[in-house]
């Protein structure tokens, strides 16, 4: 209570702090983190299979080969939760914010570098762009122990209003990032390393900005 009381004004008991929302750096920093880690999300899950079929694999292997890196995903989300609280509860004792930041950082680099990997090559061929994808959607799973907890982190009594907001503003880049691709993917649009390379630098960007403002104390009331 004595922490939730110097991080946040009093507001009436259920109010919810619309305009703090909007108005706190730690709010600040989910919203940046969830739209620019999703730009590459959703790059990867709407056209790794067109990629990877203008890299040399059948269009039946494509499939199967977009298939691994969820599966990463899935064993490096679950393997994220345990490192973040081995960082919070381990002999460390490293800080909420510092363990948020940590695995930010995991979460957009990953699929920072490898994107810049695919920008800078030119024909990777299906294997090496498997490879690289899956490692971009791997870590970037890592996001689930970063900003998406974080959200409980700062707001624990508003998360679901917190939440909705974070998703709503993160679906935008879902649909400019397909619009975008596919104007790149036109004659003289600069093709794929193009496309990579908007997605890193919106990475890198992403990274920078939520280790710059995230927090992991409290932001609002606590109210018990």
């Amino acid at each position: 209570m004595a922490r939730a009381a110097r991080v946040g004004a009093a507001c009436p008991k259920g109010a919810i702090p619309w305009r703090r929302f909007f108005q706190s750096r730690a709010s600040l920093a989910i919203f940046i983190a969830h739209a620019s880690h999703n730009w590459c999300w959703y790059l990867l899950l709407s056209w790794l299979p067109v990629f990877l079929t203008s890299q040399g694999a059948d269009l039946a292997h494509a499939g199967y080969l977009a298939v691994v890196p969820q599966l990463l995903a899935f064993t490096l989300s679950n393997a994220g939760a345990a490192i973040a609280d081995r960082l919070l509860l381990g002999r460390l004792h490293i800080s909420v914010t510092a363990t948020r930041r940590i695995m930010g950082s995991i979460a957009h680099l990953g699929p920072a570098v490898s994107l810049t990997v695919l920008a800078l090559t030119p024909a990777p061929g299906p294997i090496l762009s498997t490879t690289l994808a899956t490692l971009a959607i791997g870590l970037g799973a890592c996001a689930h122990s970063a900003y998406w907890t974080n959200i409980m982190d700062v707001a624990p009594n508003h998360t679901g209003v917190l939440l909705g907001i974070s998703n709503t503003i993160a679906t935008l880049p879902g649909i400019l990032c397909n619009l975008t691709t596919g104007m790149m993917l036109e004659p003289g649009g600069g093709g794929w390393p193009a496309v990579f390379a908007t997605a890193a630098a919106i990475e890198y960007c992403g990274a920078a900005l939520y280790v710059c403002l995230c927090s992991g104390e409290p932001q609002f009331d606590i109210h018990v």
